[in-house]
């Protein structure tokens, strides 16, 4: 099954989104939606944020896709990565500052979600809000939730505050805040 996220364009005088992508090893594919939705117009150039390999073998692979996707008119930035190759909130916090893109939505699965509201607890201000959805089903054999603790049951290992919920079918949908 293929993730598929529609844009709803307000009125054109509005501005659309940005598309960010965390891509620390240049995996987009060129036939993904957002390559192809550039390469027809229908949609802005995707930020990829990414790491230079730390092993040499991986290099001269990566560059290549850096290039094709490059081309593909992506643009690709460069950022900090931990001593395991993962992109550090931090560094990509950073990098959307420098690129003055002040509001951005985290769309993933929990191992992304997890870890920012990780990063929140250590450097609280990451997030001033959120709109979590809990759902009740797990997506393949090795679905994952959140570990980090959210505020909905009195728990505050996430470092936000609980405003309000709601439930939206099976679905719980909840607004954070930051402390």
């Amino acid at each position: 099954m293929k993730a598929n996220i529609k844009v709803r364009l307000g009125p054109s005088n509005g501005k659309n989104p940005r598309p960010v992508v965390l891509d620390d090893q240049l995996l987009t594919p060129l036939s993904s939606r957002l390559i192809q939705n550039l390469a027809n117009a229908k949609g802005s150039a995707p930020l990829l944020l990414a790491a230079v390999p730390n092993h040499a073998a991986d290099l001269s692979e990566w560059h290549r896709r850096r290039e094709l996707l490059i081309h593909a008119g992506a643009e690709v930035c460069l950022i900090e990565a931990d001593e395991n190759g993962n992109l550090t909130w931090s560094a990509i916090c950073a990098k959307l500052h420098d690129l003055q893109l002040d509001s951005v939505m985290v769309e993933g699965g929990a191992t992304v979600i997890d870890s920012i509201l990780r990063a929140n607890t250590k450097q609280p201000g990451i997030i001033q809000s959120a709109i979590v959805t809990i759902s009740p089903n797990t997506i393949g054999p090795q679905g994952i939730g959140y570990e980090t603790e959210l505020p909905l049951k009195g728990g505050d290992g996430s470092g936000l505050v609980f405003d309000a919920d709601i439930q939206l079918g099976p679905d719980r949908v909840a607004a954070l805040r930051g402390n």
